[in-house]
């Protein structure tokens, strides 16, 4: 008897916005920002990360950047994702968008920024510190601006379908893939 082939897993369902917003419940109100990091070579000599920063489709905002510095991590490039949608949202915010959200599929990372306290009692937090109190800094500048924009983390699993985390995987691959254009360390990006 033939064995017969084994079917194909089947693809995750597509999650939109709206799909997002109701299996996390997120207001209609708020802006939805997604980012992600991506590093390819880990097990090679040539290590190189990327960050990307969703905003939706054909978004000036967009972004698809390679990780500056020594610290080509995954890890990094989620979190410097962060802080690019972060110092992004503090340059250029309309005052339409009071209440956003930042979805990411960087678990440790979402659970340290939620807190907001700056323990720094976490191995993470120890490990990009100064990375962490510019975010934080960022978010209470923004709540305490004229507009009072509140930024919220939200967990998203990736690889799970979720449109906008695709979109802003791509662009962190794409970003992963750019030739690195200084020696600057992301330490050095802080500033606004």
């Amino acid at each position: 008897m033939k064995k017969r082939p084994t079917p194909p897993a089947p693809c995750p369902p597509r999650l939109d916005d709206d799909a997002v917003r109701l299996k996390y419940k997120i207001s209609s109100k708020a802006k939805i920002i997604y980012t992600d990091g991506s590093s390819i070579g880990q097990n090679e000599k040539a290590v190189s990360a990327g960050a990307g920063v969703y905003f939706a489709d054909n978004d000036p905002r967009n972004l698809s950047i390679r990780v500056p510095g020594v610290d080509q991590s995954s890890g990094c490039a989620e979190l410097f994702a962060v802080f690019k949608a972060l110092e992004t949202i503090h340059l250029n915010h309309s005052t339409k968008e009071r209440n956003i959200i930042i979805a990411s599929d960087y678990l440790s990372g979402v659970e340290e920024l939620s807190k907001r306290s700056g323990s720094g009692k976490r191995k993470l937090f120890q490990r990009y510190k100064e990375l962490f109190e510019r975010m934080m800094a960022l978010v209470r500048e923004l709540a305490e601006s004229e507009d009072k924009i509140q930024i919220t983390f939200q967990y998203v699993p990736g690889h799970k379908g979720i449109l906008g985390n695709m979109a802003a995987d791509r662009l962190a691959r794409d970003g992963a893939k750019r030739p690195q254009t200084d020696e600057m360390s992301w330490e050095d990006n802080l500033g606004i």
